[in-house]
């Protein structure tokens, strides 16, 4: 039972000195529909609010060479989330996707 207890102490023990700080966002949850219906969420972990004027989100068709992104703004604030979903309803009538 000791011995059990000191591995389970020095398992957190090693997870609290390796834990870091998160300084930027990170895309948090993917979330894929049916078709084309697809969503990314972007978290901010820090204290101070986040300009989204300075990322750009890229994707790749499947085999591709060629990205495709687009230009994000807003801002994120601190310890809250930023969605980017595609649009269906595309208002050019070009038979494409649009991201929201």
């Amino acid at each position: 039972m000791k011995k059990l207890l000191l591995l389970i102490a020095s398992v957190f023990f090693s997870v609290a000195i390796f834990s870091q700080e998160c300084s930027d966002i990170f895309i948090s949850e993917y979330v894929e529909g049916s078709g084309n219906n697809k969503a990314i969420e972007l978290y901010n972990p820090t204290n101070g609010p986040i300009n989204l004027g300075d990322y750009k989100l890229v994707r790749y068709s499947n085999g591709g060479t060629t990205p495709y992104g687009i230009d994000l703004g807003g801002t994120i604030q601190p310890k809250s989330t930023y969605v980017v979903v595609l649009d269906k309803r595309d208002p050019g009538g070009t038979g494409y996707e649009e991201p929201v």
